[in-house]
């Protein structure tokens, strides 16, 4: 063998071994899946430093930093069923997500650096593994099951909306033990720079009904229809009816990553989030009986991400609207949903009451609490209008509940609001 030869063997060998020892390195394992991007989430790998933008199906995986930028938030699907909700401009760094699907046990260890999120847990609790989430203030050890944190100007607000945490400050002179929730004095708290700790009785106001405030108004969201005409002065309702069919620009289909969930994690009770609940005590009666059938956001979690496709919800039925102006005729309402991409393309809803046709058009965006959506238009007769509008997925995926309120921009004394339930159709 010739010494050119024997150099070029020991070159690849050389660089063989390199790669092995680099993919050593870097092996990550997943730790779930995203389920919901809106904005611009980034996953970044913390020993390799490689970026990537998330999107719906997007993996996660034991060594990734997720950040959302301003207007931006995600809710992410771990292995255990748990579910985490990051609010804008924040940081969790993932540094350890480990779970045997046999036993149920695992391990967890995260680091909230900045911003703020909220979770429902999976299987793994303190009970039966190790789940700890670290924060400036120190470690949160979490027996679960809907808790929520924030950071702001340096101080650590706490909220337990079920089970409970335990804290170990150790910013503070020989550190301080904390408990929160269930079975303790307080749910609430705030924790200064100092480690200083302030009890609440009532939730901090940074928190609002159960999950972290967003200071983007509705009118910013960016799933708004992009034809300009919509807002243009003087529009008639002929063409109005026109924009019932038009649909906003998608992004592209997200092809699915095989990663490994476990299926219906055991919950303590069919959780449902504290804003479904409020808003649903406001719906007209008929509806009372829905709350019995709203998905807990886990398994509604696994069905949104195995859902492909459009569907159109429809299908009306136990309409029950109501005016300031009189009887209510002709109610006509559809929402397509495009379970490839997470978003709600179009939707509208029309009534005529005494004085003319009611109209809103809507799109926005699947969420596992309930869906974001936003009025992009809305008239009634000649007249400019606002509202609000929100929809839950109720009986798994095939049904929807949606409550709205709709006004008058020069005179909101002229109102309506209702509430219908809408089944789909495949298309």
């Amino acid at each position: 063998m010739n010494y050119y030869f024997k150099n070029q063997l020991f070159f690849i060998f050389t660089c063989v071994l390199s790669l092995t020892a680099s993919f050593a390195v870097f092996a990550t394992k997943p730790a779930g899946k995203t389920i919901i991007a809106k904005g611009t989430v980034q996953a970044i790998q913390a020993k390799s430093a490689t970026q990537r933008k998330l999107k719906r199906r997007s993996p996660i995986y034991d060594v990734d930093l997720v950040k959302t930028a301003s207007n931006s938030k995600t809710q992410l699907k771990m292995l255990d069923g748990g579910m985490v909700s990051l609010k804008e401009n924040s940081e969790l760094l993932i540094s350890e997500y480990e779970f045997n699907a046999t036993d149920k046990t695992g391990s967890v260890t995260m680091e909230l650096l900045k911003g703020g999120l909220r979770s429902v847990t999976g299987a793994i609790k303190s009970e039966k593994g190790n789940y700890k989430l670290k924060t400036p203030i120190g470690s949160i050890g979490i027996r679960g099951t809907h808790y929520e944190i924030e950071i702001i100007n340096g101080e650590v607000f706490v909220a337990v909306w079920q089970g409970a945490v335990d804290l170990n400050i150790d910013v503070s002179a020989g550190g301080t033990e904390l408990s929160l929730g269930e079975g303790e004095d307080f749910s609430y708290a705030k924790i200064d720079e100092t480690g200083e700790v302030t009890e609440l009785l009532l939730p901090p106001n940074n928190f609002n009904e159960g999950h972290s405030s967003d200071p983007k108004s509705d009118n910013e969201e960016d799933f708004s229809i992009q034809d300009e005409e919509l807002n243009k002065e003087g529009e008639n309702q002929s063409e109005v009816e026109t924009k019932k069919s038009e649909t906003v620009q998608e992004p592209e289909t997200i092809v699915d990553e095989d990663i490994e969930v476990v299926e219906n994690p055991v919950v303590e009770n069919d959780w449902i989030p504290e804003p479904a609940i409020e808003e649903l005590e406001l719906i007209v009666e008929p509806f009372q009986d829905e709350v019995d059938v709203l998905v807990p956001p886990n398994n509604l979690a696994d069905l949104i991400l195995e859902k492909t496709g459009t569907i159109s919800y429809d299908n009306l039925s136990e309409v029950a609207v109501n005016s300031s102006l009189g009887q209510v005729t002709n109610f006509d309402a559809s929402m397509t949903v495009n379970f490839d991409t997470g978003i709600i393309s179009t939707g509208y809803l029309s009534f005529n009451d005494n004085a003319g046709e009611w109209f809103a058009a809507f799109n926005g965006i699947i969420n596992v609490d309930a869906f974001e959506l936003n009025v992009n238009f809305a008239s009634h007769g000649n007249n400019k209008a606002d509202g609000n509008i929100e929809a839950f997925f109720i009986n798994d995926l095939s049904h929807t509940l949606t409550n709205f309120s709709l006004f008058e921009i020069d005179n909101r004394d002229i109102s309506a609001s209702g509430s219908f339930r809408s089944s789909s159709i495949n298309k």
